[in-house]
């Protein structure tokens, strides 16, 4: 399990160093938790596993920003959740 200092340094190399391997382990840490939480909205797995995917898309092409954020654990689930709606209304 990583601590709130490993999270932020691996945000750091995420926007400073545009580390894909950071993000790696950022997805390792969070994609059961936000499954299981994307999975309260969804009842679907398969969507479920996308919407994972897309907040994680959303966190790389954002990477620049992301020292900007206050609180990432709330920000990845708050993305997760817009994702959650927006395809809930493509349906």
């Amino acid at each position: 399990m990583k601590n709130a200092e490993e999270i932020t340094h691996c945000i750091q190399r995420i926007a400073l160093n545009d580390s894909q391997v950071a993000l790696k382990e950022l997805y390792t840490y969070y994609f059961y938790d936000l499954l299981r939480y994307s999975m309260l909205y969804t009842s679907n797995p398969r969507d479920a596993e996308e919407v994972v995917s897309d907040t994680f898309f959303m966190v790389w092409n954002n990477r620049k920003q992301l020292l900007d954020i206050k609180n990432f654990n709330s920000y990845i689930y708050t993305v997760a959740v817009s994702y959650t709606h927006l395809r809930a209304h493509e349906t």
